[in-house]
């Protein structure tokens, strides 16, 4: 994820250098309900000997980036406001695969989208 001059979340579908060998990867916010942040947050119980860290990624400035900002793009897709920035996985998970499932129109095998970007 990175945050851009405008204060905003972009969250990229593109492959990370330095070690990552997935096509596509999607970031999230891990530690958004969190009133403060402290150093046990970077625990996962679930993963013996895991822990969950935070990075600074540098994305190219031509991705092709959905403003969800847009009042058009929101209503091309007919979602609301809320619906983006709600925190209901289910739902965040749907808008999210049908973004990233839209294809480049003058090339089917293309993605439309790179990155996805809010305010929140």
């Amino acid at each position: 994820m990175r945050i851009n001059s405008r204060g905003t979340h972009v969250a990229s579908t593109s492959a990370y250098e330095g070690g990552c060998t997935w096509q596509r990867a999607a970031v999230g916010e891990a530690f958004g309900d969190l009133a403060g942040w402290e150093a046990s947050m970077f625990e996962t119980p679930f993963l013996p000997g895991g822990s969950r860290a935070l990075a600074v990624l540098w994305l190219p400035d031509d991705l092709r980036i959905l403003d969800l900002d847009d009042p058009r793009a929101l209503l091309e897709r007919a979602l609301r406001p809320t619906q983006i920035v709600e925190r209901n996985l289910a739902v965040t998970q749907s808008w999210a695969h049908a973004i990233w499932d839209e294809r480049d129109p003058h090339d089917a095998a293309a993605l439309r989208w790179q990155a996805v970007q809010w305010w929140s």
